[in-house]
């Protein structure tokens, strides 16, 4: 007699086998544009515009922030090529480093 639960089980698998063959070997689907992007859109700014940024004096922070970028600028400028301070001479650990324990599972 034939166990049809083996029988359909079987099928499924045939089919779903034979979908995922079919979905890989498929060429990939062909997209075309109907019509070409739109261009963007161009913003011409008069020269003669002058913002009204000079009115304002320099807030506190702004004033810091060029304090800051004025003083990180004069520290490059005294040592470009300078890295971080990487000893490569030193030799690396012979013995075994200890790996941190487990806390126990009623720990909090």
């Amino acid at each position: 007699m034939i166990d049809w639960r083996l029988v359909v089980s079987l099928a499924l698998a045939t089919a779903l086998i034979a979908g995922c063959l079919a979905y890989l070997m498929a060429p990939p689907w062909q997209v075309q544009a109907t019509k070409p992007p739109p261009s963007p859109i161009r913003t011409n700014v008069q020269a003669d515009v002058v913002l009204n940024q000079s009115a304002q004096p320099p807030s506190a922070e702004e004033k810091a922030v060029t304090d800051f970028e004025a003083a990180a600028d004069a520290i490059l400028r005294k040592a470009p090529n300078t890295q971080a301070s990487t000893v490569t001479d030193m030799p690396l650990p012979a013995a075994r480093i200890p790996l941190p324990r487990r806390r126990p599972a009623d720990a909090p």
